[in-house]
């Protein structure tokens, strides 16, 4: 039985690493590759002269770790195994010897993360270089994985993305003119013993052309797993971002634990969160807030908060916290320093902290009197919009199943519940609010529309009658009212895109409104019978939808042979207008109004 693959861009899996090395370069003119290897350097190397050179490297896999970190400010060069696998001693060796020779540098610092094959790998090449004229030539070694619970294993602590932190202090030092033995010691003495990195997946990864690196349920995460899709030292289920980050800094600092980071209240540190490849912006995002909040919890000053994808483990789904305790002052003037290099954070410092906020200015109020008002209401005009507002919310609340039914073979299946929270927000808001002219009722529908129905039906609905309202400030006679509405389609058509014929909500609106118009037109004395033809209008327009190609709205992404029911939108707009004009014939029954 042969193991799925993970689906991925590649043209040739034996190519990958050298293929993506080529990009790497080609969009950042500033690095070169070296010929016959996986290496990527400074194009600059003479730059480098007189200082300290930095060198780096390791399995691909892990990008932008480590071509991405050349560059002014950071690595002179990094060398590139294939994928999860240490580069080989010639290409070690050669880099050492290619920026010996062409950047003539006072040194060269190697920085590798602790595992076997490059640790092996780089001392050998290191021994042959030094072998070769090539000193001094020392290497840092990178540990900073605080997940085992004790020291007893032989490969010892894994590094991991803490050494990106390492390159950038490095690199800083490098450039200010410090030798290898002070750039070394400070490293060893300030910065490794006071870091420590802690990294949890929901994911395995899949290398190109292979399955799943482990298996994960999918109510599962990992704890302290490492960059390679080795697994890690705790499998637990799945819990909220703030849980999840608060189970990794417990880990980090659990005194229990041989590999713990002890950092006392009030103490200065660096936070670097990971994205290891394959989780949302999104998600970085809320986990960075609660990164920042457990460590105000617990006391901490967060003087730095890195928030990127820096060392990776291909596409998996995780992430890793790295703490730096800020021993002394100079740390974040090396962090600070400026760095040419693409895969570094371009934000500048970084520092955290609430930012500053602004309070939108209030909404200009509407005067009772005044003529954004609107033209006050008649007793008779104010019992009939009461009414027609009753009979339309109830309307609309008993048609919901009905709504939703017909949407579900063509939108998210929830017309009917989108319109019945606005008409009940709105049936509220009549009992408590003076809705005493036909402005403040489009006004407030409008509103409601926005904030309680959602979605884009309710945006429609709120540009519909916001702009009507702007029409019915001055007057708000019958006509003046049709004349509104068509006002407010020709907005909705400018901000939606639909036109009529397109199977939306428009194709009972427009010829309900052109009818009501063209009827008041013809006897303005006569608004109820010109109601009752715009409501038919409506409800043919409807119907007529069922043999409508859709143009706008998601059922357009539905074939027409799908689409066995009038569009919902539509056919609510007729239901509305239909309750609407019901509300109106009561109220002129019971006071004895007629048309002229």
């Amino acid at each position: 039985m042969s193991v799925p693959t993970g689906k991925k861009f590649v043209n040739d899996v034996a190519d990958v690493v050298a293929e993506s090395l080529q990009g790497l370069v080609t969009a950042n003119p500033h690095l070169t590759l070296l010929d016959g290897h996986k290496v990527v350097l400074r194009a600059d190397l003479a730059e480098v002269s007189g200082q300290v050179a930095l060198l780096s490297g390791g399995g691909s896999g892990h990008e932008p770790a480590h071509g991405g970190f050349v560059g002014k400010g950071m690595l002179t060069g990094a060398v590139a195994g294939d994928v999860f696998t240490s580069p080989p001693v010639s290409s070690i060796l050669a880099a050492l010897r290619t920026i010996w020779q062409e950047g003539q540098p006072s040194g060269i610092l190697v920085i590798i993360k602790n595992y076997t094959g490059d640790r092996v790998n780089f001392g050998l090449a290191m021994e042959r270089a030094r072998a070769q004229g090539i000193h001094p030539c020392a290497m840092v070694v990178v540990a900073d994985d605080c997940a085992l619970t004790s020291q007893d294993r032989s490969a010892g602590r894994r590094g991991l993305a803490g050494t990106v932190l390492i390159h950038k202090i490095a690199g800083a030092m490098a450039s200010k003119g410090k030798s290898v033995a002070q750039i070394a010691e400070y490293l060893d003495a300030q910065v490794l013993p006071n870091m420590a990195t802690i990294g949890l997946s929901l994911t395995p990864c899949t290398l190109p052309g292979r399955g799943a690196s482990f298996q994960l349920g999918p109510e599962d995460m990992e704890l302290g797993l490492g960059i390679h899709g080795e697994a890690g030292v705790k499998r637990q289920r799945l819990g909220t971002s703030v849980e999840c980050v608060r189970h990794m800094i417990q880990h980090m600092t659990d005194k229990k634990s041989a590999t713990h980071l002890h950092i006392p209240d009030h103490q200065s540190v660096i936070v670097l969160l990971n994205n290891l490849g394959g989780t949302s912006n999104l998600e970085m995002g809320i986990i960075a807030h609660d990164v920042f909040k457990l460590a105000k919890a617990k006391r901490w000053n967060i003087n730095r908060l890195y928030v990127a994808p820096v060392m990776t483990a291909l596409e998996m789904a995780g992430i890793s916290i790295t703490i730096v305790k800020q021993e002394d002052g100079e740390i974040l003037g090396h962090l600070d320093y400026p760095v040419l290099a693409p895969g570094w954070p371009k934000t500048p410092n970084c520092i955290p902290g609430p930012s500053k906020t602004f309070t939108p200015p209030e909404e200009p109020k509407t005067e009772e009197n005044g003529s954004s008002a609107g033209q006050a209401f008649s007793r008779l005009a104010l019992s009939l919009s009461e009414r027609a507002i009753e009979f339309a919310c109830e309307a609309i609340k008993s048609f919901e199943n009905v709504l939703n039914s017909m949407d579900t073979g063509s939108g998210d299946g929830d017309c009917g519940t989108t319109l019945r929270r606005g008409a009940e927000r709105l049936q509220i808001v009549a009992k408590v609010e003076s809705l005493s002219s036909m402005t403040k009722i489009f006004a407030k529908i409008s509103r409601i529309a926005e904030d309680d129905m959602g979605g884009s039906a309710g945006a429609m609905y709120s540009i519909l009658f916001a702009t009507a309202a702007l029409h019915t400030r001055e007057r708000a006679e019958p006509r003046d009212i049709a004349m509104a509405i068509q006002e407010g389609l020709k907005a909705v058509m400018k901000y939606g895109g639909a036109e009529l014929g397109d199977r939306t909500m428009l194709d009972s609106l427009v010829p309900a409104f052109n009818t009501l118009r063209e009827s008041l037109d013809l006897n303005a004395q006569a608004p109820i019978a010109a109601l009752e033809k715009a409501t038919i209008a409506a409800e043919e327009g409807a119907k007529a939808t069922l043999k409508m190609k859709a143009g706008a709205g998601r059922a357009s992404y539905v074939a027409s042979s799908e689409l066995k029911q009038p569009d919902p939108g539509a056919h609510a707009v007729g239901v509305i207008m239909r309750a609407v004009y019901q509300g109106v014939l009561k109220v002129a029954s019971e006071s004895g109004l007629k048309d002229d």
